[in-house]
C-alpha cells in the first residue's frame, strides 16, 4: 500500500506499508529454552510462521524556495528484534565472528547508503542545500535506533566542478547510544548501533558523466 498527498500547500505526506506472513530474518534461540542446542546459531526459525509482519513508512518532507529539502519518517518493522531476542543475538554475535560479519552490514566494503534494520523502531531526517555557490550541495542523513537511542550520522558535500563530473565526500559517523535500552553481553552494554566496528568512516567518490 502506497499513499501521498501534499497540504498546508508545501508539505507533503506519505505512507507506505507492505504486510507479509512469516519472516526470513534469522533468529538466535533462547539459551535457557528446551532445545536450544549447545552450540546455538541464527537462523530463520520464522520463515514459515502464519504471523503476519508489518512494515510501515509514514513520513512528510518540505522543499524550500532555496530548493532546500527536509524529511522526517518513521519506520516500523514487525519482524525486528524484540529486546530479549536482540539480547539473544547480540551475545551469540559477541562470541562468533563469523555471524557477526554476515549479518553486520558495516563490516563490508562502505556504501553511498545502506540499510539493514535489526531493531523495530526508527527515525529518519534528512536535509540537503543545493547550489550553495551554484555548484556545491550539502546534506546530512540521521538513523536513529528508537529501541536504543543509538543511530549513524551521515553528513555529505559534493561539488560540480564540471557538468561532466562532481566530486562528492561522505562521512558515516556511528552513535553508540546514550545508555537507553541496550542490552548487557560479555559484562558489556550493547545498542545496535554499537556493533560497528568502527569509529567512522569517509568516502570520497568521482563521478563521470559520459
Amino acid at each position: 500500500m502506497s499513499f501521498a498527498r501534499y497540504f498546508f500547500t508545501d508539505y507533503e505526506f506519505h505512507v507506505e506499508a507492505l504486510l507479509s506472513r512469516g519472516s526470513a530474518r534469522s533468529f538466535a534461540c533462547d539459551p535457557a529454552a528446551a532445545g536450544c542446542s549447545d552450540n546455538p546459531t541464527l537462523a530463520p526459525t520464522k520463515l514459515d510462521s502464519k504471523t503476519f509482519y508489518p512494515r510501515v513508512l509514514v513520513g512528510t518532507r518540505r522543499q524550500f524556495t532555496d530548493e532546500s529539502l527536509l524529511s522526517v519518517e518513521y519506520y516500523y518493522q514487525g519482524d525486528g528484534y524484540t529486546n530479549l531476542e536482540f539480547s539473544h543475538a547480540v551475545q551469540l554475535m559477541s562470541t562468533n565472528v563469523a555471524i557477526t560479519s554476515a549479518v553486520d552490514p558495516s563490516s563490508a566494503l562502505p556504501q553511498r547508503f545502506s540499510f539493514d534494520p535489526m531493531r523495530r523502531h526508527y527515525l529518519f531526517a534528512s536535509y540537503s542545500k543545493p547550489r550553495i555557490f551554484d555548484d556545491w550541495t550539502v546534506g546530512a542523513v540521521l538513523i536513529a535506533g528508537l529501541s536504543d537511542l543509538s543511530g549513524l550520522f551521515a553528513p555529505s558535500v559534493s561539488w560540480s566542478t564540471k557538468e561532466w563530473l562532481t566530486l562528492a565526500l561522505y562521512g558515516y559517523l556511528p552513535i553508540r547510544g546514550l545508555g537507553v535500552g541496550e542490552v548487557s553481553a560479555n559484562n558489556r552494554k550493547m545498542s545496535e548501533y554499537s556493533l560497528m566496528p568502527f569509529d567512522y568512516r569517509v568516502l570520497f567518490e568521482a563521478r563521470v558523466y559520459y
